[in-house]
């Protein structure tokens, strides 16, 4: 065979492809065959001038050696990819000759003319794509042979005609992109064959007629666009039979009638573009079953009606547009749950403002009458009706319960609540703040609503179980910041039945803490603990007091600075149990010396009957293995001595049975002495919950910062280790920060809370804030609107930049042990997009702390822990300060009977479970035969 020693063009010199015609007598008749195909392409297309022919018709040279071929061992070629290539010129019809073919791509050329017929010779061709070009004339009907074809893609290009009905032959097809042609006549309902098909793209042609109700047997299609054509007719309703389509955009046609309510069974559906046609009719109620609806677009049509409230259940809503269309009425109230989102309803006449949602979202303007609504008052005379001159009563939680879900409200300071609710039967009740109060009158309302244009009304006389204040007090700071002037906001209520006569609150501050002035007089110092006179305090009424201070320069970053609030009278007056010893535990804790020392002591009237238990954990480690235990008689007390080795120190006891009120006596001490780095250990003491959920105290324990994130949410306790464990039942505090970092004045400042399912909003109660509120349940959102805030931007005024507001909510009842509880809040400054605060997280658990459970080490400095303690499948024991040795360690069951025996060298054991049953267990350890110490393992 006669070789070259260069490339030739052999469009211009056919003496050789002469020779390379003749030479090609001499290969396998397919390859070529095969060839000779790739030299009419090459000729046809402008070869010389492609971006890339390497080894293109250069002879001896194998064809899977040519730029863009892929050939089998055989030599026949089974893909050509030239994509991009500039090609130019025309398809040849040898195309078809290569009868292995797979794979042809030759998109993004400049290819022109039309698709050869004979393509359709290609049996076995699977991916065709001829996309991006300049390609004319009519699809060819063979193109209907290529049964193996998945992927057909002639997208942009100048195709005119009809789409085939052929192409309803390719039963493998999953992809059909026809879109960005001159493609005219109808969709063929030959299409509707094609079970297989998953993406179908017909958009910007010349289409018309109706769309074939066939197209709702393509049960696979993830995506259809049919979008910018000239489409007339119904949309079928056996649309609504795909299933699993995320993608339905039928923009810019002509299409007329009513949105078919078929379209809420598509429960896949996430995009849904339906605007620039001619419908007509309402918005169907059924598109509201689409839960994973992303985003949502009806403008430019003739929709009617009102706006159906259920659309607000789309939870996943991020973009909404109904704008230029007939629609009537007013805004739902629970629509606030899009002002958050992207949002345009403008261009209907019949709706407040022509569709002026931004007003709407500002301050309710055009919202509806909400579906119901009451009012709560003190049924002072107990008739069992709210009278005019009946007081309304503020913090009470209505809560309507149907089959489509739970819904919640919360009365204002004048007792005034409103719900709007979907259609349906509810049970309604109203939940009182405390228990002094009762709503014996109404009880649960069983109503039916069924008039969407109506409004009902329900209220709920509130009777007094005994007459008796109820004071309420939260104390917080928006951060505390070494160095600097920091105020806390202290916020209290009577939500009693009786006025608080004399009512004063007094305020305990950190000795880090230095109080400068106070928005009230103070009536009394004593040390670093502040009085101040409230007066009377009638039944509803709250008030406020701002504190002045400074954060030392002594306190160091991390450090957790307190500060505890108690209003008097602080009696419960509710009757106490019967079974009330009238023993009362309290702790206090104290750095003296050298020493932690911490007091347990009866402040009760009475003595202890039966004993109560405490432990005591170091940083994260409980020091024992069970509780110790206490007795004492009235006024007798005991202390516990610890080394302060600048570890945080955590004492938690039990108060006696049948308590009054909520406490749970604790008390931390941090920064007592140092480590051996010459520190102390800091951030543990926020992980457990403070001895405040007796409405009339209120610990506020904060971290020093240096650098903090301006708009925060913190949830107090944080929990206990990484996975911030809490008990079953423990209360949560959540503290929401913000600033303005903006460059101007904010006028409005609104946080949405959303709240995780797993809390029980009928037991919020609202805190300190930094600037007065108005607060409102949207489903399970917490609203807090600030209205008239004038925050300055953080350049003109930064003290004054900063807002927080702070609430606690409890657990539903029983929740599972492992569930997670995660919350985060959106803060709108005006009418800026939210900044998204980040996601506080915590884990209900039981038996989670860690314990060193080793009596004694008999060696002077070295440590013996245990982590985990209790374990599941392993432990680790780590000895610090050993000596140079040989370690072993002996395990023994409660009956004395050794079960496990191990040795090791170093300072560390990893022992596993092994077969253990759940159990307590005694070890030794020795150190080169001499006993070390002992101690405790818990095998759960």
């Amino acid at each position: 065979m006669l070789t070259m020693s260069k490339k030739f063009n052999l469009r211009n010199k056919p003496f050789f492809v002469f020779l390379f015609s003749v030479s090609a007598l001499f290969l396998p008749r397919l390859e070529a065959q095969d060839s000779l195909a790739l030299v009419a392409l090459y000729n046809a297309t402008d070869g010389d001038n492609w971006t890339n022919n390497t080894n293109w018709l250069v002879p001896g040279q194998a064809l899977s050696s040519w730029f863009g071929v892929t050939a089998n061992a055989g030599g026949e070629v089974t893909s050509l990819s030239l994509f991009s290539n500039n090609l130019t010129g025309t398809i040849p019809p040898e195309i078809g000759n290569l009868e292995s073919l797979w794979n042809l791509n030759l998109t993004n050329n400049d290819l022109s003319g039309e698709i050869p017929a004979e393509i359709g010779n290609l049996s076995g061709l699977q991916n065709l794509g001829l996309m991006s070009n300049q390609l004319s004339g009519e699809i060819p009907t063979e193109i209907g042979n290529l049964e193996s074809l998945w992927n057909l893609n002639l997208a942009i290009n100048d195709l005119s005609g009809g789409i085939p009905a052929e192409i309803g032959n390719l039963e493998n097809l999953q992809n059909l992109y026809l879109r960005n042609n001159n493609l005219s006549g109808g969709i063929p309902a030959e299409i509707g064959n094609l079970e297989n098909l998953q993406n179908l793209y017909l958009r910007n042609n010349d289409l018309s007629g109706g769309i074939p109700a066939e197209i709702g047997n393509l049960s696979n299609l993830t995506t259809l666009d049919l979008s910018a054509n000239l489409l007339t007719g119904t949309i079928p309703p056996e649309i609504g039979n795909l299933s699993n389509l995320i993608d339905l955009d039928l923009r810019y046609n002509e299409l007329s009638g009513e949105i078919p309510a078929e379209i809420g069974n598509m429960e896949s559906l996430q995009f849904l573009d339906l605007g620039i046609n001619e419908l007509s009719g309402g918005i169907p109620v059924e598109i509201s079953n689409l839960n994973n609806m992303v985003w949502l677009v009806l403008d430019n049509n003739n929709l009617s009606g009102e706006l159906p409230i259920e659309l607000s259940n789309l939870s996943n809503l991020t973009g909404i547009y109904l704008l230029e269309n007939q629609l009537s009425g007013c805004f739902p109230i629970s629509y606030e749950v899009f002002c958050d989102i992207d949002y345009d309803f403008s261009g209907n006449p019949d709706l407040p403002g022509g569709g002026d949602f931004a007003s709407f979202c500002n301050d309710l303007s055009g919202a509806c009458e909400p579906s119901l609504g009451g009012q709560v008052k003190f049924d002072e005379n107990g008739n069992c009706a709210n009278d005019m001159a009946e007081t309304g009563l503020y913090g009470w939680t209505i809560k309507a319960v149907s089959g489509s879900g739970e819904y919640y409200a919360y009365s204002k300071i004048d007792g005034l609540y409103a719900l709007n609710l979907p259609l349906g039967n509810y049970d309604i009740e109203a939940f009182p703040p405390n228990p002094l109060w009762q709503e014996n009158c109404t009880g649960i309302v069983n109503l039916d609503i069924v008039n969407a244009d109506s409004t009902y009304t329900v209220d709920f006389p509130g009777s007094a179980i005994e007459f008796c204040p109820y004071l309420t007090v939260d104390i917080s700071a928006p951060f505390l910041r070494r160095c600097f002037d920091n105020v806390y906001y202290l916020h209290y209520c009577n939500e009693g039945t009786a006025t608080a006569e004399n009512a004063f609150v007094e305020i305990t501050f950190d000795s880090l803490i230095s109080v400068d002035s106070a928005s009230v007089a103070i009536s009394a110092q004593n040390g670093n603990t502040y009085t101040f006179d409230l007066g009377n305090i009638d039944v509803n009424q709250c008030g406020t007091v701002n504190i002045y201070t400074n954060i030392s320069c002594d306190a160091e970053s991390g450090q957790t600075l307190c500060a505890e609030a108690h209003i008097f009278p602080d009696s419960l007056c509710a009757a106490g149990n019967a079974n009330w010893s009238g023993a009362s535990v309290q702790v206090t804790g104290n750095c003296t010396g050298g020493d932690v020392v911490f007091t347990i002591e009866n402040i009760g009237d009475e003595d202890m009957l039966v004993p109560s238990t405490y432990i005591i954990i170091e940083d994260e480690v409980v020091l024992m293995a069970d509780p110790e235990t206490f007795l004492l008689d009235s006024g007798e007390s005991v202390d516990i001595e610890l080394v302060a080795n600048g570890s945080t120190y955590v004492l938690q006891a039990m108060q006696v049975a049948n308590h009054p009120g909520l406490s749970m006596p604790s008390v931390a001490l941090e920064g007592c002495g140092t480590n051996a780095n010459g520190t102390f250990s800091t951030g543990f003491v926020t992980q457990f919950p403070e001895d405040d959920a007796d409405p009339f105290v209120s610990i506020d324990c904060q971290e020093v910062v240096a650098s903090w994130d301006p708009n925060d949410k913190r949830g107090f306790p944080k929990g206990y280790g990484d996975e911030h464990f809490i008990e079953r039942g423990q209360d949560i505090e959540y503290h929401v920060r913000f600033q303005n970092t903006g460059s101007d004045t904010a006028f409005t400042v609104v946080v949405k809370d959303g709240i995780s399912s797993d809390l029980d909003l009928t037991t919020f109660r609202p805190g300190a804030s930094s600037h007065p509120y108005i607060v409102d349940f949207l489903g399970d959102t917490l609203q807090f609107t600030f209205d008239h805030i004038l925050l300055p931007d953080s350049n003109t005024n930064e003290a004054a930049s900063h807002g927080f507001v702070k609430f606690r909510i409890g657990q539903k009842p029983n929740l599972p042990l492992g569930t997670v509880i995660e919350n985060n809040a959106a803060i709108y400054f005006d009418f800026n997009d939210p900044v998204i605060t980040n996601t506080t997280k915590h884990k209900i658990g039981e038996n989670y702390f860690e314990i060193t459970a080793v009596e004694n080490p008999l060696f002077p400095g070295m440590e013996i822990n245990v982590s985990p303690n209790p374990f599941d499948r392993q432990t680790t024991i780590s000895v610090k300060n050993i000596f140079s040795g040989n370690a072993e360690l002996s395990l023994y069951n409660t009956m004395g009977a050794m079960v496990a025996n191990k040795t090791f060298d170093g300072n560390k054991l990893l022992l596993s479970r092994e077969g253990l049953p759940s159990g307590i267990y005694i070890f030794k350890l020795t150190v080169d035969s001499a006993l070390a110490g002992t101690g405790r393992l818990v095998v759960q």
